[in-house]
């Protein structure tokens, strides 16, 4: 797994960074079990800037959004604001747990869905056209046609050596 940074109008300590990384790896640990380690995590972490205090009202001073690649699914991205940077952390974490429990729950359905067609098509199937072969009976039958041709076949190789006059030592 791979963890890129960003920041943006900040600096990036190296306190800040092993908080983001704890972080992460709480809600990446279902990934880790299920051993689909992602891709790559890419992490922006930003003190906005009020250019235009009427236009963002409703935005918070900080913000921390993190995108997440994993096996089969594009991408996987959380963000988070709020008036403390480790707050929005927490709060970009939060929804990256949820999204990444929504779209394994997702993997866990689709297998169990196929898993319910398969046994459907199999409950469908007309077991009575089927013919009765006792596949048991004719595997033995195989088994000791194949041990009495190897048989007959070490028989006939020793008899050619006593014809030949040839010491079975010689080829041991």
């Amino acid at each position: 797994m791979t963890i890129t940074f960003q920041a943006t109008n900040l600096s990036l300590t190296d306190d800040l960074r092993t908080y983001v990384e704890d972080k992460l790896a709480d809600c990446l640990r279902p990934l880790q079990d299920m051993n689909l380690d992602p891709v790559s995590v890419d992490v922006e972490l930003e003190r906005t800037t009020f250019r235009h205090p009427h236009a963002r009202e409703d935005q918070r001073r900080f913000r921390a959004e993190a995108n997440v690649t994993v096996p089969g699914r594009r991408l996987i991205r959380a963000e988070g604001s709020a008036d403390d940077l480790r707050q929005a952390i927490v709060q970009m974490k939060h929804v990256l747990t949820r999204d990444l429990r929504r779209w394994h729950e997702r993997l866990i359905a689709k297998s169990r869905q196929g898993a319910r067609e398969a046994k459907a098509l199999l409950s469908e199937a007309d077991v009575t056209s089927i013919p009765e072969v006792d596949v048991v009976e004719e595997w033995l039958e195989v088994e000791e046609d194949l041990e009495a041709r190897s048989e007959q076949a070490a028989d006939d190789a020793w008899q050619l050596l006593d014809e030949d006059g040839a010491d079975a030592r010689d080829f041991v």
